[in-house]
């Protein structure tokens, strides 16, 4: 009876609402093994919802998703593993499963029409031919994320750089690229000739955003100085050499990401910054992990308006320095994974009230203590001293006037400092906050988190509730009213590539 009305309810769909119905779902990965067969033979792979799975509920289902293009133009390709030894295995066999891969791209290529096309490509170690298939509508590429695997055949990743190199002056759409380099930590280090292997993509008229992580540096030529947004992530110290050419060939930057991702202190291998310069368009940087903020400090950015870190990539006297020599007037500032020593609270909380003395046009802070801090090490309490710094009085001036958007994470607080910040700010005549999120810290297992009544007593309660009705949006504890969305690491590339490729599974 349950399943006839739910098909009858479906059956009675206008068939645009289906479709937007249909947009929402996920690209699936097409993975070169035998599992790929089944989607051939059933319409679906177990664990992921897409387009695929769509086209074989019934004929009027069928019908609307093949007859709407957009719907096969994201396209998810994953190669074989290149750490599976492959030489037992039937040739035949896997042939047949490339056979069946190349067959389902080239259908989802034939039913995309002329869209433009979001492609992702992982694990590519060696040339493939379902890379040529893609290739031959490369002109409708828009965005590509290419992940290139090293498995310690350097003459199988040159050719897989060569054929990389394909996509210069054939990609007239193309606005955003992803290339990731990684190598198995078994494997001999990379060890190409970097002029015989260079990757020249210099020939891509519309691209403007640009990320580039692992070894790929000296082994990738983009168009520099027409990119607005790029994100580079560094695997080796002796890099950070090639990253401030780069940065020297950037004129129109606007969003800048750097992290150097590879355990150990990169200080004492470091070279020496190069000469001062000048990022005079550069409006959003952000530092992730270990940082190369030796390279950014000395750069002068005037425009600068938001900042967005992990706490230890750069310290909070170097955050002023830069801040200083640039004369610019920050509006977002972000500090992620806060997690100090102990008995560093009191310096701690020191150098950020002089961090935000110095910047007094700031509309949103974001300020979340490190997932995996301890809770040994979290004491009550922990965020009180910001509470009372951002309190209001009326003697100026007060630590960021105009704030409108507190943002706090993982902490554990006291009601009261919470509150008479909370109130002084809601009363004060520059009232300007709108929303405020603050989350508890985790006890012990990472699904205990502290309830409002853990923290407040029904008074307290009571007042939090009737201040909290002049905002816009309040997330404080388990305590909601309104939207606010989370702050902190936002996204370097407008979009967030990883979002437009996650996989949706299964209710």
């Amino acid at each position: 009876m349950t399943n006839a009305l739910s098909k009858d309810i479906t059956s009675r769909l206008p068939g645009e609402l289906l479709r937007r119905v249909f947009a929402s779902t996920n690209p699936m990965p097409l993975e070169l093994s035998l599992d790929c067969t089944r989607l051939k033979d059933h319409g679906l792979v177990s664990g992921a919802t897409s387009v695929w799975t769509l086209s074989h509920v019934c004929c009027r289902w069928r019908e609307i998703a093949i007859s709407t293009p957009h719907l096969w133009a994201k396209i998810m390709v994953v190669f074989p593993d290149p750490g599976t030894d492959e030489s037992g295995e039937d040739p035949n066999e896997l042939d047949s499963v490339v056979g069946v891969a190349e067959y389902l791209l080239r259908l989802q290529l034939e039913r995309s029409k002329g869209v433009s096309l979001q492609i992702k490509m992982s694990e590519l170690s060696r040339p493939h031919r379902l890379f040529d298939v893609l290739l031959t509508r490369s002109d409708r590429w828009e965005i590509a994320v290419v992940g290139i695997y090293f498995d310690g055949d350097p003459e199988a990743a040159g050719e897989v750089l060569s054929n990389l190199g394909r996509l210069s002056g054939r990609c007239s759409q193309l606005h955003t690229l992803e290339i990731t380099l990684r190598s198995d930590p078994y494997q001999t280090a990379l060890e190409l000739d970097a002029e015989d292997a260079m990757c020249a993509l210099q020939d891509l008229p519309s691209l403007t955003n640009a990320s580039l992580k692992g070894d790929i540096f000296d082994l990738v030529s983009l168009p520099w100085s027409q990119l607005t947004a790029l994100e580079l992530r560094v695997a080796h110290w002796y890099t950070t050499t090639r990253v401030e050419e780069i940065l020297s060939e950037c004129h129109q930057l606007d969003r800048l990401g750097l992290s150097y991702e590879v355990d150990g202190d990169l200080d004492h291998d470091e070279p020496t910054p190069g000469p001062t310069g000048t990022l005079t368009t550069l409006r959003y940087l952000a530092f992730g992990q270990s940082s190369m903020s030796g390279i950014v400090v000395p750069l002068c950015m005037p425009k600068l308006e938001g900042l967005d870190v992990l706490y230890g990539a750069i310290s909070p006297p170097d955050m002023a320095s830069m801040i200083q020599a640039s004369s610019c007037s920050l509006t977002t500032l972000r500090i992620g994974s806060v997690s100090p020593d102990l008995g560093q609270y009191e310096e701690m909380y020191r150098q950020l009230e002089e961090l935000l003395r110095m910047n007094l046009t700031l509309k949103e802070l974001y300020w979340g203590f490190s997932l995996w801090h301890s809770c040994e090490e979290k004491k009550p309490g922990d965020t009180d001293p910001l509470f009372r710094m951002l309190t209001m009085h009326h003697s100026e001036p007060n630590l960021c006037p105009i704030l409108e958007r507190l943002d706090v994470e993982d902490t554990r607080f006291d009601a009261e400092p919470f509150l008479a910040m909370l109130d002084s700010r809601i009363n004060s005549h520059h009232r300007s906050l709108d929303f405020l999120r603050v989350t508890g810290y985790y006890t012990g297992t990472l699904d205990t988190v502290p309830t409002l009544s853990d923290v407040f007593d029904d008074r307290q309660r009571h007042r939090f509730e009737a201040l909290a009705q002049h905002l816009q949006g309040v997330s404080v504890l388990d305590w909601k009213r309104g939207v606010v969305l989370r702050g902190g690491v936002d996204a370097v590339i407008p979009g967030h590539i990883e979002a437009m490729f996650s996989v949706a599974p299964l209710d």
